[in-house]
């Protein structure tokens, strides 16, 4: 790795990959779970996460050891999902970019408190919440190596019907989500 520049100017030490790996793995469910939080699409999320990982391990020269590793990560994310939805709009729910600077600071808070297991059992919370049939299709939905299309043909219905529903369940699951968050993070 190259020594990096200083906003003054001055070089900055090469540092070490197996640092950047520790604290990277030590938090990468909490960053996802950020990402997450703010698109409510695991797909967005995934893709989102992985160009996150990418931009985090460029710019570690720059993060100034002994801080918060998780809140500099988390930062970098905001700006990938201000960006990524720039590029998807169309594609995406439109929650405003106002929301999103109110609420990203919240779920910084929260998942900053080691909260991903919470979030975990959260998310366990509202899907516990949809009617079985809901449930079920987000099972179906999800498992690997899924498709809506497949899904949909193993449902009997077709993939507009199962594309909608999908978008339906994930915008109550982030409700949900969300009514967490303003209630503290607790679970209810």
């Amino acid at each position: 790795m190259t020594a990096a520049d200083n906003r003054d100017g001055s070089a900055m030490p090469a540092r070490e990959p197996d640092e950047f790996v520790r604290l990277f793995t030590s938090c990468q469910k909490k960053i996802y779970w950020y990402i997450f939080s703010l698109l409510h699409d695991v797909h967005d999320a995934e893709e989102v996460f992985q160009e996150t990982a990418i931009v985090l391990w460029q710019k570690f020269a720059s993060f100034q050891s002994g801080t918060n590793f998780v809140a500099w990560a988390c930062r970098i994310a905001y700006h990938k999902v201000l960006r990524f939805r720039d590029e998807h709009r169309r594609d995406i729910p439109c929650l405003s970019n106002v929301f999103l600077e109110e609420v990203a600071p919240e779920l910084l808070a929260v998942i900053d408190m080691d909260a991903a297991n919470l979030l975990d059992e959260q998310l366990a919370e509202c899907l516990a919440k949809l009617n079985q049939r809901d449930r079920e299709l987000v099972y179906l939905r999800y498992k690997p190596g899924a498709t809506t299309k497949r899904v949909a043909a193993e449902v009997g219905r077709s993939t507009d019907a199962v594309y909608k529903a999908l978008n339906r369940i994930h915008q109550a699951l982030f409700e949900c989500m969300r009514g967490h968050l303003l209630e503290g993070g607790q679970p209810s």
